[in-house]
């Protein structure tokens, strides 16, 4: 066998990697950020409970009204979703597990044996 050993030559300007930069720490702004809001939503917390600050009610909270802006082709068919969803939901309630369980046993004794599942492991 013959090589040539040695390191992987490649063509073209030669990229040089200083070894005397050293590398900028990050800073943590996420994690302050994060810890500056729990402290302003404890205090906020606080503040509600020793009554300072009046406890808004559900109504103030979503003060503007969203606009909606769905087609009436849009608005029908998340109709129909929601339709289908309900009935499906009430098929499946209808049932038990036990009568769940019987019709499926009932439907694998109907099959051949080309379809039933091997047995895995010893025994």
């Amino acid at each position: 066998m013959s090589f040539v050993g040695g390191s992987l030559k490649l063509k073209g300007p030669q990229l040089t990697v200083r070894k005397d930069d050293k590398k900028k720490k990050r800073k943590k702004r996420e994690k302050d950020q994060e810890l500056k809001q729990k402290v302003a939503e404890a205090s906020y917390a606080q503040q509600v409970s020793e009554g300072q600050i009046p406890f808004p009610e559900e109504h103030e909270i979503g003060q503007g009204e969203v606009e909606d802006r769905r087609t009436p082709a849009e608005r029908a068919f998340e109709a129909q979703q929601r339709d289908r969803q309900r009935k499906q939901i009430q098929q499946r309630a209808s049932k038990s597990h036990r009568e769940r369980v019987e019709e499926f046993n009932k439907s694998l004794s109907s099959m051949t044996e080309h379809f039933d599942i091997p047995k895995v492991g010893p025994g």
